[in-house]
């Protein structure tokens, strides 16, 4: 535990606190809306709650170094609570005031906790940038002629993985083009699975990785860039990344060295 200067959120055991029995709760309530988005319903008291959840949050976090929910977090919570508002309100025969004047408070306040969060996205992917351009590159093999070539970034010594969780949401936050696809991920495993029972290694296969099975991630800068790092990320296990080509190799090495940045781990050619 540290402190960095006087004032009582500058130092970790005050910001612990406030992101532990603040923060925490809040963020929890919107989850509980993205996954059950009747308590979103105008018609009952769950949706003030929500929306003073959120406001909450955005003056917290705009005020003290904390971390503000997951960007597509609020983004689902936002897309919920305007559908049910758009789907139910005409039930409560509000006036067209109250009705309009309303719906757009609800925007605006998504909105002021949404320019919390792309400020912490930006930070984060500018924060992996920097670490990355100061980052030697000898462990690169200069003029390489074989290929595919291989490439492993796993924790530093002594240092533990980082959980599912924390990973996804680090990288949602340094790459503008994200996609999670846990249900390629349970095929592919179902077919290792497969592929070791003959040789009876499956059941290691599950206890390495604790019955948790992988995500199908795809970072790119954009959506239609040409160059997208593409990997199944394990559970507990460094993460594997090959390329076909030096030209892809080139064209996608930076992608490479944000990725370790922004999870804080070695980048290890294995080729």
């Amino acid at each position: 535990m540290g402190a960095w200067g006087t004032g009582n959120f500058e130092n970790d055991a005050g910001l612990d606190f406030v992101a532990n029995t603040v923060a925490s709760p809040l963020k929890a309530q919107l989850s509980r809306a993205v996954d059950n988005p009747s308590l979103a319903d105008p018609r009952g008291w769950e949706s003030n709650k929500i929306l003073a959840a959120v406001e909450t949050l955005a003056i917290v976090c705009e005020a003290i170094r904390i971390d503000p929910p997951q960007t597509s977090l609020v983004e689902r919570c936002r897309d919920v609570c305007l559908r049910e508002w758009d789907v139910h309100i005409d039930a409560c025969d509000p006036d067209t005031a109250y009705k309009e004047g309303r719906r757009a408070v609800i925007a605006a306040t998504f909105e002021r906790l949404l320019t919390v969060c792309h400020g912490r996205d930006q930070s984060m992917r500018q924060t992996a940038r920097d670490s990355a351009a100061s980052q030697p590159r000898t462990i690169r093999q200069e003029g390489r002629t074989k290929f595919p070539s291989y490439w492993e970034l796993v924790p530093d010594d002594e240092v533990s993985y980082l959980s599912m969780a924390e990973t996804l949401e680090r990288l949602a936050a340094a790459f503008p083009a994200h996609e999670f696809d846990a249900e390629a991920g349970r095929a592919f495993a179902a077919q290792r699975f497969a592929e070791l029972s003959a040789s009876g290694d499956a059941p290691n296969l599950l206890q390495r990785y604790g019955g948790e099975p992988p995500v199908l991630v795809r970072l790119a800068d954009d959506k239609d860039a040409s160059a997208v790092l593409e990997f199944y990320l394990w559970p507990n296990r460094g993460i594997l990344i090959s390329f076909d080509s030096a030209t892809q190799e080139e064209r996608c090495f930076p992608l490479l060295e944000r990725l370790a940045a922004a999870l804080g781990y070695l980048l290890v050619d294995d080729t």
